[in-house]
């Protein structure tokens, strides 16, 4: 069931207001937020408890750069696709335990023009993170007020110099 809050709704019924489309990928190293347009400050700000790890903030040692959060290593404007996205529900499988159901999947292509995902992929491990497609509107204040509209693990991914495909499958424990 998809769940959303009062001011995603108020927002959403704002004409001429086009939705952003954040896909989030969380990893053993930190957060990446990727966009279908370029993302502002306040957007990344949304991300809850992350800190943006990009050198420009510096640890004194009073202060532990990100400390009791999640480090955000990445953002932009790099969205290229939402492209397929699956999802199937036999209603005559409720009753029988939901045995003809299909595991939600989704296609998410990637700008690769500067080589990022194929650093990443290097140094990185992607295949097993987890990766979120959330909805919002810019004006929203905070980051739960976004529409999460698929949840999954990266499966498998298709890297060339151009642009980086991930195949993600929906899971309970994603």
């Amino acid at each position: 069931m998809i769940a959303i809050s009062k001011a995603f709704y108020d927002a959403a019924k704002q004409p001429n207001i086009k939705p952003i489309v954040m896909f989030t990928i969380i990893n053993a190293w930190g957060m990446f937020a990727y966009c279908d347009q370029e993302p502002d400050d306040n957007m990344i700000a949304l991300a809850g408890d992350s800190y943006i790890a990009d050198g420009s903030y510096l640890a004194d040692g009073s202060v532990i750069a990100s400390s009791g959060g999640q480090v955000m290593l990445g953002w932009g404007a790099r969205a290229m696709s939402f492209g397929e996205f699956t999802e199937t529900l036999d209603v005559d499988g409720l009753a029988g335990g939901l045995s003809k159901d299909q595991v939600a999947t989704m296609t998410v292509v990637m700008d690769n023009r500067d080589m990022v995902f194929s650093k990443m992929v290097a140094g990185q491990n992607l295949i097993g993170a987890t990766g979120l497609v959330q909805i919002g509107y810019k004006g929203l204040s905070a980051f739960t007020d976004y529409m999460t509209r698929f949840r999954g693990k990266v499966i498998r991914l298709n890297l060339n110099s151009k642009q980086c495909q991930l195949f993600l499958r929906a899971s309970t424990s994603a």
